[in-house]
């Protein structure tokens, strides 16, 4: 391991262990460390977000950082072994691949599948990335993050098929589409040929932690077998937030809403949680090979 990774994690240990704030020189002390060092250390984790300036000058101590990490380990974890059933239930339902995905950045990174029972369907593979912008797995998280996050990711728009969409402006449409109508769509944004439908999944406060969505061949899904899925899909994401303790109380209807409302000035709620009133798509399977390369909603 880097020395300077080393004397950084230290840090940090030593930064959380006692009650701030704390004093270059003090940590100097603990750490067995000049104040030199100790100085650019807190800086750069300043510049990373890791650190801020305590009250009293010359003080430090840590943000907030680290716990947002650590929540989103702890869902990660217990949405993939929550899901992992409601996954192949869907898989059975609608015949096409689904998948689950969590946020990672600018983009949703794969962490579970269940593969549907046509011949002919995509393959994914587990921790495959995708723009958050590009598919419906990721239009449905990106909905609903805070606006100015959702100005950085629409300032870095690069097409992958003549689908995907590179105008800010429309992307900001589409995610209030979004969030209106409680799941997202895709057709041929990420990879031609493919398409999908995808719902948010929530956690215990309402924050929208990972998705949910079930894609194939765009000619087997066009756009209204993917709107006919999609109660299904809604479900199947309404199931697992329940499981990780999300109830859809007044309050907690307004919580998930307000992130809706940051960006236009609106309250609006976070969509649809209703049960299935449709069945499978009866959408033809054409028999043949597995699509590939990877082809994300």
């Amino acid at each position: 391991m880097s020395k300077t990774i080393a004397k950084a994690i230290r840090l940090i240990e030593t930064l959380a262990r006692e009650p701030p704030p704390h004093g270059v020189s003090e940590l100097a002390r603990a750490l067995g460390l000049n104040k030199t060092t100790v100085h650019r250390l807190l800086n750069g984790l300043a510049r990373l977000g890791y650190v801020k300036q305590g009250d009293r000058a010359g003080t430090y101590e840590l943000t907030m950082k680290l716990w947002e990490i650590g929540t989103h380990i702890l869902a990660q974890r217990d949405v993939s072994r929550i899901a992992t059933g409601i996954l192949r239930e869907l898989a059975g339902q609608t015949g096409e691949t689904v998948h689950l995905a969590i946020p990672d950045g600018q983009d949703v990174v794969y962490i579970d599948k269940a593969d549907g029972a046509h011949p002919l369907r995509i393959f994914t593979p587990i921790g495959g990335r995708v723009p958050l912008y590009c598919g419906s797995t990721g239009k449905c998280v990106l909905a609903f993050q805070a606006p100015a996050f959702i100005d950085s990711v629409g300032r870095n728009l690069k097409a992958f098929t003549p689908r995907t969409i590179t105008a800010p402006a429309r992307l900001l449409r589409e995610l209030e589409t979004v969030r209106q109508q409680g799941y997202a769509i895709n057709v041929g944004e990420w990879r031609i040929g493919i398409s999908g439908v995808a719902a948010p999944i929530r956690d215990r406060v309402g924050t929208v932690v990972a998705s949910v969505g079930a894609s194939g061949p765009s000619n087997r899904l066009p756009v209204s077998a993917l709107r006919a899925m999609s109660p299904l899909v809604i479900a199947s994401a309404a199931r697992i937030s329940a499981e990780l303790g999300f109830i859809t109380s007044p309050a907690n209807r307004a919580a998930a809403g307000a992130l809706a409302g940051w960006h236009d000035g609106e309250g609006a709620t976070s969509g649809r949680r209703g049960v299935p009133s449709s069945s499978r798509s009866k959408a033809g399977a054409r028999k043949g090979r597995t699509v590939a390369p990877a082809g994300l909603r």
